[in-house]
C-alpha cells in the first residue's frame, strides 16, 4: 500500500493539485499580469515575446477564476512535463530510484519548483524542452512517428521564447548525422510550417520582437561585477544546492563515451551556458535565460545516479531535501503576506489596485512609464489601463494599444513614481514607496493634422499655447531625436531641421499637456515623404 502511494502516478496528482491551489492563493507577479493583458488580444505576435505566453494566460479571461485562471494551463503543461521527463529516462534508471526521489531532485531546482504554477514566458520552454527530449530519444530508438511530437516540439520552443534555438541547434551538432536523416527533416519542416504564422507576423510587423531582444534591448556600458559575474551567480543559483553535483556531471562525463541521447543533452546544456557567458559581455544576463537548460541538465544528473556511489545518492537526496523545505517554506511566504517577515512582489498589489479605482472610479488611469502596473491595475479592477511611455524609456505592447484612439480630449488620472505638476502624492503596493497622481487631457492630435510640404512648410497647425515637440522617427517608428518647436500660423522648420529629416523616414509632431510629458508614440508618425 506504501509503494503505491508513493508512486508516480499519485505523486503526479498531488504536485498538480499544489500548484492548483498555489496558483489560485498567490498574487501576480508584475510580468505575469503583462502576459495576462497580452492574452486580451491573442494574435500571432507581441512586441516582447512569442505568442506562447498569451495562450497559456488565456483563461485569464474569465475574470471570475482570477489568478488561478492566468495559471490553470501552465500548471497543468508543467505536470505534463513531469511525465515525460520520467518517462524519458530508461526503465532500468526509473526502476531503481522511487518516483519520491525523481520529484525530490526535479523540484529542489528552484525555478523548475516556481514554474511549476506561474505563467511566465519560459513556462512554454519547459514544456516543450521535455517535449523535445521525449521525442527525440524516441526518434533515435526508431520511433516511426516520433517526428510528429518532434516538430511540434520545435515550433513550441520557438513560439515560447527564441532561445529555444539553442536546444535545437545543439542537439544538431552533437548528432551531425541527423543531416542525412529525412526522418529529421520532416519535423524540421513540419515545425516550421506551425512556426509560419509567427514568421509572417514579424515580417508585417518589421521584425520587431526580433530586433528588441537581439539588438534594441535596454542596455548600458559593460561592467564586470553585474554583467559577468552576475552570469556566475545565476549559473550557480539555476541548480540551487544542487549546483556542484550537476557541474560535476557536466564536467565529468567525456562526450565521447555518451551515445547520442546523452550528447544533445550535455551540448544542450553546454551549448546555453556558453552561449549566455558570452553574451555577458554585452548585456546583463537574467536568471530565467538559462532555464532551457535544467531540464537536459536534470536528465543527465539523474541517470549519473543510476552509476554512482551509496554515498553520492545520500548526498544529493539530503540537499534536495533541504531545498525542497526552503522553497516550500517561500511558497507560503509569497501566498500570505501575513506570515512573510519581507515585502514580496506580490503582496499587497490588489489591495492597492482596488483602493485607488474606488478613489477615481470610472475613469481610465494612464501609468507613466510602467506597463507592468498598468497591466496589474487592470487585471485587479477590470478597469481602463494603459502605459504612457515616455522617450526614455523601454517600448512594449502598450505602444501599439488601440485603445489610445478612444482616449483622444479624455479626462485621465496619471500615474507616475516621479512627482507630477500638481500631482498628489498615494501609497505604491511596497510600504514606503509612493506614487503621485493627477488629472489631465490625453491632447493626441491625428495624423492628419499635420503635413510636411517641400518647402518645410508645415500645414494643418493651429496657434494653441503649449510646448510643442518634434520627433525624428527611424524606419520602424521609433523615436530616435526630439527637440522644441515654436508652433505659430505659418510654421516653417529650419533648414537644419529639413536636413535632420532627410535621414528619417518619419516624424511627428507633440503638444505636451499639464501634467504628462509630450505626446510622442510611433502610431502616430508622419511619412516625411508625403
Amino acid at each position: 500500500m506504501k509503494q503505491k502511494l508513493f508512486s508516480f502516478w499519485p505523486l503526479l496528482g498531488l504536485v498538480t493539485l499544489v500548484n492548483l491551489i498555489q496558483a489560485a492563493l498567490t498574487g501576480l507577479l508584475k510580468d505575469e499580469a503583462y502576459y495576462a493583458y497580452f492574452a486580451k488580444n491573442l494574435d500571432w505576435g507581441y512586441f516582447d515575446h512569442p505568442p506562447m505566453v498569451a495562450l497559456l494566460a488565456l483563461a485569464a479571461k474569465l475574470p471570475w477564476l482570477g489568478t488561478l485562471g492566468l495559471r490553470f494551463l501552465s500548471v497543468l503543461l508543467a505536470s505534463v512535463s513531469y511525465y515525460l521527463l520520467y518517462h524519458t529516462l530508461d526503465p532500468k534508471v526509473r526502476n531503481t530510484f522511487p518516483a519520491l526521489l525523481f520529484f525530490a531532485v526535479l523540484l529542489s531546482l528552484p525555478l523548475v519548483h516556481f514554474y511549476g504554477f506561474l505563467t511566465l514566458p519560459d513556462s512554454g520552454t519547459l514544456f516543450f524542452s521535455a517535449l523535445f527530449f521525449y521525442s527525440y530519444k524516441k526518434h533515435l530508438n526508431g520511433n516511426s512517428l516520433a517526428f510528429i511530437t518532434l516538430g511540434v516540439a520545435l515550433s513550441g520552443l520557438m513560439y515560447s521564447k527564441y532561445t529555444g534555438i539553442l536546444i535545437i541547434l545543439a542537439t544538431l551538432f552533437s548528432n551531425l548525422k541527423l543531416i542525412r536523416d529525412y526522418k529529421a527533416w520532416m519535423a524540421v519542416l513540419l515545425g516550421l510550417l506551425l512556426f509560419t504564422p509567427h514568421l509572417w507576423w514579424l515580417w508585417e510587423h518589421n521584425w520587431v520582437t526580433v530586433r528588441f531582444h537581439f539588438s534594441e534591448r535596454p542596455n548600458h556600458a559593460y561592467e564586470f561585477l553585474p554583467f559577468t559575474v552576475g552570469y556566475i551567480i545565476n549559473a550557480i543559483g539555476l541548480f540551487g544546492l544542487l549546483f556542484f553535483d550537476t557541474y560535476k556531471v557536466l564536467f565529468n562525463r567525456k562526450s565521447t563515451g555518451l551515445n547520442p541521447f546523452e550528447r544533445a543533452l550535455k551540448w544542450s546544456v553546454w551549448g546555453i551556458l556558453l552561449f549566455f557567458f558570452f553574451s555577458s559581455f554585452s548585456k546583463k544576463s537574467q536568471l530565467q535565460w538559462l532555464l532551457p537548460a535544467v531540464y537536459p541538465a536534470f536528465l543527465l544528473l539523474f541517470l549519473q545516479l543510476h552509476t554512482s556511489g551509496e554515498g553520492v545518492r545520500k548526498r544529493v537526496k539530503n540537499l534536495s531535501i533541504i531545498s525542497l523545505v526552503l522553497l516550500l517554506t517561500l511558497r507560503v511566504f509569497l501566498s500570505s503576506e501575513q506570515l512573510s517577515p519581507l515585502h514580496l512582489e506580490p503582496h499587497g498589489v490588489a489591495r492597492w489596485a482596488k483602493n485607488l479605482e474606488k478613489q477615481e472610479p470610472n475613469t481610465p488611469v494612464i501609468f507613466i512609464d510602467s506597463y507592468q502596473r498598468a497591466a496589474l491595475f487592470e487585471f485587479y479592477t477590470g478597469a481602463t489601463a494603459l502605459s504612457y511611455n515616455t522617450l526614455g524609456y523601454r517600448p512594449n505592447q502598450y505602444d501599439y494599444d488601440s485603445r489610445w484612439n478612444d482616449l483622444n480630449q479624455t479626462q485621465v488620472i496619471a500615474i507616475s513614481s516621479k512627482p507630477l505638476e500638481n500631482g498628489l502624492r498615494i501609497e505604491s503596493p511596497k510600504k514606503g514607496d509612493y506614487f503621485w497622481k493627477t488629472k489631465s487631457y490625453l491632447e493626441q492630435e491625428s495624423m492628419q493634422d499635420y503635413q510636411l510640404e517641400p518647402s518645410g512648410k508645415l500645414t494643418g497647425v493651429t496657434n494653441q499655447d503649449g510646448s510643442y515637440f518634434i520627433a525624428y522617427l527611424d524606419q520602424y517608428k521609433r523615436t530616435q531625436e526630439i527637440e522644441p518647436l515654436a508652433i505659430a500660423d505659418t510654421t516653417t522648420l529650419s533648414k537644419r531641421q529639413l536636413v535632420k529629416l532627410s535621414h528619417y523616414p518619419y516624424f511627428r509632431i507633440g503638444k505636451a499637456s499639464t501634467g504628462l510629458p509630450p505626446k510622442i508614440m510611433h502610431q502616430f508618425a508622419i511619412p516625411v515623404s508625403q
